[in-house]
C-alpha cells in the first residue's frame, strides 16, 4: 500500500514493524525468546523506534542513524513530530536508549551526522546502562573513514552481536578459515520483494481509508 511520503507517515511505518513481527511469531519454527532488529538510515530509525515500542524486540542494533543533533531527513523519520512535547525535545540518542538494559549496537562512520558517536552519543548510552549496572550490554563500531550505508565492514561487525546476544550458531556461517561468509544471503529481485501483485492489490485505495483501518485515524492527512 502506498502513502504520500509525509505527515502520518513514520506512524505506518512503525505500525508495519510491529505487524511484521507479528507475522514472523506466526510461523511455528519462530523464537519469540529471540527476536532481534536492525537497519541503517531511515531503517536504523524503526529499528530504534521499534525496539522502543515494541518489548518482544530483545536486541536492537540501530546503523548510521543515531545522533543527538540530527533526528532524519524527512517525514518518516521526524514526522508528526516525536521528538517534541510542548517546550522539551527528545534525540535519537534518548529514544534508543530506552529499551536499557537490553543488548544494543550503535554502527557509526564519520562522514555523516553519527560522526560524534564515540565522544558525545554512545558515552550517554552508557551512561544511561550504568543505571541499571549493565554496561557491558551497550556496544559501539565506529569506522571513521566510512560513510552512510549498510556495507560489508557494518554487517561484519553486526553478526557476532547478534550471535552473541541472540544464543545464535555464529559457527554456521563462518569459513574454514574462521571469518564470516555471506554465501548464505540470496538477493532477491524488486518482484519478490513485493508482497501484492498487480491483480491482488488491496481494496483500499485511497489514502485516508489506509490510515483509518491500519493505524485508526481519521485524518485526511
Amino acid at each position: 500500500i502506498q502513502v504520500s511520503h509525509r505527515d502520518k507517515v513514520l506512524a505506518l511505518q512503525t505500525w508495519n514493524s510491529i505487524r511484521a513481527i507479528d507475522f514472523l511469531l506466526s510461523f511455528p519454527e519462530a523464537d519469540p525468546a529471540r527476536v532481534g532488529v536492525t537497519g541503517a538510515s531511515g531503517g536504523g530509525t524503526q529499528t530504534f523506534m521499534l525496539a522502543a515500542l515494541d518489548e518482544r524486540v530483545k536486541v536492537s542494533v540501530p546503523v548510521v542513524m543515531v545522533s543527538a543533533h540530527f533526528f532524519g531527513g524527512c517525514a518518516c523519520e521526524s514526522g508528526m513530530p516525536v521528538h517534541k512535547n510542548g517546550n522539551t525535545v527528545y534525540s535519537n540518542t534518548e529514544i534508543a536508549c530506552v529499551v536499557a538494559p537490553k543488548p544494543m549496537l550503535w554502527v557509526s562512520d564519520g562522514n555523516d551526522w553519527t560522526k560524534n558517536n564515540p565522544v558525545v552519543e554512545y558515552p550517554f548510552a552508557r551512561h544511561v546502562y550504568k543505571l541499571y549496572n549493565k554496561e557491558s550490554l551497550v556496544e559501539s563500531v565506529h569506522l571513521e573513514t566510512e560513510g552512510h550505508d549498510y556495507g560489508k565492514s557494518k554487517r561484519m561487525a553486526v553478526y557476532p552481536f547478534l550471535a552473541k546476544h541472540l544464543g545464535l550458531a555464529l559457527s554456521k556461517i563462518t569459513d574454514e578459515n574462521g571469518r564470516i561468509s555471506e554465501d548464505f544471503v540470496t538477493i532477491l529481485v524488486r518482484e519478490d520483494l513485493s508482497y501484492f501483485k498487480e491483480k491482488e492489490l488491496p481494496a483500499l485505495k485511497k489514502e485516508a481509508e489506509v490510515y483509518e483501518t491500519f493505524i485508526g485515524s481519521k485524518s485526511k492527512k
